[in-house]
């Protein structure tokens, strides 16, 4: 008898042992409970981005105002968003905004890539090249050119063929599909800028907004040369100089003359040109 009831025993605290390992195993896999702010009600995360969106709809073209802007809260924020309303104030955007859209940066025509290469007075003018304008292409995209023009003497407002130094230290920022983007920019743009908008046979200048005129007429009415130069050049002389055919002639016939001897006769110079 003693013996059936220690049967039973054991079979009871082998099933009271199965119940509690059941009960341990859900309670390991169970998601945890939400923190509570001591009221009893759940603590919700807080987003961990802020972006600006608009606080209203915006007209493209004018100028966005601090007060139809505001600060949002997101977990996911889409690319190129702002996150300082100092940053998106006074700027045009391009194209219509809807309220509570976030601003984003290509918005705005100030973010062209090519835009942001160009210092404050300079201004970005595309030029014809090939291979023989742009030294045989070894002109790349970041280089310092001097740019020469050559003008034939039929050109109705020039008689005899000339060369002319145009401008000297041109800032070459793109060259065929190649495009030398800021050094701030973030990698992936740079990538995107490298890839161009250029075709081959063009370069893109960065020139004083005071020389656009002289190199628009010169590319138009003459044949544009780059010399390339290295970029701790110093010219003595920075103006604009030129030479004619007739210069370039005239000087190789003096030198294949010999020597201009003088002899006096008492007060009198006599002057021989040696062959």
């Amino acid at each position: 008898m003693n013996n059936q009831i220690l049967k039973i025993f054991a079979l009871v605290m082998l099933l009271g042992a199965l119940i509690l390992a059941v009960i341990a195993y859900k309670l390991g896999n169970a998601p945890p409970a939400p923190a509570s702010a001591g009221n009893g009600q759940p603590v919700v995360a807080e987003p961990k981005f802020s972006m600006v969106v608009a606080a209203r709809n915006l007209a493209p073209g004018e100028p966005i105002p601090n007060d139809a802007l505001r600060i949002v809260k997101t977990d996911t924020p889409p690319d190129k968003v702002y996150n300082n309303l100092n940053e998106v104030a006074g700027k045009r955007p391009w194209a219509a905004i809807a309220k509570e859209q976030p601003i984003l940066r290509n918005y705005f025509s100030g973010d062209n890539p090519l835009g942001r290469a160009l210092r404050q007075n300079e201004r970005a003018i595309a030029v014809k090249v090939d291979e023989i304008i742009g030294v045989g292409g070894f002109v790349e995209s970041g280089d310092l050119v001097d740019l020469v023009a050559f003008v034939r003497g039929d050109h109705q407002a020039v008689k005899d063929n000339q060369a002319v130094m145009i401008l000297r230290a041109v800032r070459v920022i793109s060259y065929g599909s190649e495009f030398s983007a800021p050094s701030a920019e973030k990698s992936e743009e740079r990538e995107a800028g490298q890839k161009g908008k250029t075709g081959r046979n063009t370069a893109v200048l960065a020139v004083d907004s005071a020389d656009l005129p002289r190199i628009a007429l010169i590319e138009n009415a003459a044949t544009l040369r780059m010399a390339l130069r290295p970029s701790n050049a110093v010219d003595t002389d920075s103006s604009p100089g030129g030479i004619t055919l007739k210069d370039v002639i005239s000087q190789a016939e003096f030198n294949q003359k010999g020597p201009l001897v003088e002899i006096y006769h008492g007060t009198q110079l006599e002057q021989i040109q040696y062959p």
